[in-house]
């Protein structure tokens, strides 16, 4: 039990993939049911802690790392790096997966919350589409922050970035399907008025959003 503990203890301090999580699982697992077992017959172990202290102070260390990850998601979210919220949210699916029964019932509403935030972020873009088409190519600032975070995304050749690879390809289809309907209405009009000057003005804000990489 002393070995079992000693490997939990140094291999939860790697990186949380797949294999990581699933053996920090298992050995867990395998702490608790020594507990639940003959945990009182045993003698006091790592740091002069008994083997209940140990499972406790495992389930401590896990949702302190899960917490962890869950704070630089919502950083990422905050600076829509794409990139970073791919990754980071992949490993925490998987640390879920496998340790998802050591967790609070705090961490487990704060990763809801997360997940929600990261979920209303990239739903936004259509939003932000819209205000840019009906606010004449004005509105512009946050539909450049994500477009601009999420295009790496499609340079990436990893399973985790496919989601957001579309999400960026179907964004940019769609503001550019907007765009040119918005565009073709304002040479309809002003063939129709002979009015130039709101149809400059539209065109300039459109041309200055292309130039800042829009």
């Amino acid at each position: 039990l002393k070995d079992i503990d000693s490997k939990l203890f140094f291999t939860s301090c790697n990186e949380m993939d797949e294999e990581t999580c699933r053996v920090i699982a298992s050995l867990q697992k395998i702490l608790e049911e020594a507990n639940e077992e003959v945990g009182k017959y045993l003698p006091k172990m790592r740091y002069g802690h008994n083997i209940k202290e140990m499972v406790e102070g495992n389930k401590k260390k896990f949702n302190a790392k899960f917490n962890s990850m869950l704070y630089n998601m919502e950083s990422a979210i905050k600076r829509k790096e794409f990139v970073s919220l791919a990754k980071i949210n992949a490993r925490i699916n998987i640390f879920a997966k496998h340790c998802g029964p050591y967790l609070t019932v705090n961490s487990d509403r704060k990763h809801k919350s997360t997940v929600q935030s990261y979920t209303d972020l990239k739903q936004s873009i259509q939003r932000h589409i819209k205000d840019f088409v009906e606010t004449s190519f004005i509105e512009s600032n946050q539909l450049e922050r994500i477009l601009t975070g999420l295009k790496p995304t499609t340079e990436k050749n990893d399973s985790v970035f496919v989601e957001l690879s579309q999400l960026y390809a179907e964004s940019v289809n769609d503001l550019s399907e907007q765009v040119n309907e918005l565009v073709e209405k304002i040479k309809e009009s002003t063939v129709e008025t002979h009015c130039y000057d709101d149809s400059i003005v539209i065109i300039r804000n459109l041309l200055q959003c292309l130039e800042k990489g829009l």
